[in-house]
């Protein structure tokens, strides 16, 4: 009877073990961004990409801001789609001398967008048709 138990108690640790590093797989950015794009984490949880790539997302701003004259920098804004995106430029602001991020819900208050086409910023991005793009706006 006692060694019964102990093989359903060896049984059971071992079920939860291979079930917390299962989960620990799937839930934290553990892979390496080169094992992630087609893979069962990725399609278990698609929130797992938005864990890789910041770095460069953060220099593509950076290059497109530096590439605008003074002049324009000073009436223009980098308006972010999401919080991930202005969190990642934040992190990265003073160091590489951005100006404050305005997020997406803030940009009704930023006044009209300018008349003059949108600057390319950067590579395509799957959410965008023309890719991205620095739009500048009136600053109220």
């Amino acid at each position: 009877m006692v060694l019964h138990c102990r093989r359903h108690q060896s049984l059971l640790i071992v079920a939860i073990m291979l079930s917390a590093a299962l989960s620990a797989v799937i839930a934290l950015p553990i892979l390496p961004a080169r094992d992630l794009r087609g893979s069962l984490v990725m399609a278990l949880n698609p929130a797992q990409g938005e864990t890789v790539g910041w770095p460069r997302f953060v220099q593509t701003v950076s290059d497109a801001w530096r590439k605008m004259p003074p002049a324009v920098r000073q009436h223009t804004a980098i308006v972010t789609r999401n919080y991930g995106e202005a969190g990642a430029i934040d992190l990265s602001r003073q160091t590489l001398r951005l100006p404050r991020v305005q997020r997406p819900q803030r940009v009704q208050r930023m006044g009209p967008r300018c008349r003059d086409p949108p600057m390319p910023s950067g590579p395509r991005h799957k959410d965008d048709r023309d890719g991205p793009r620095v739009r500048r706006y009136h600053l109220k």
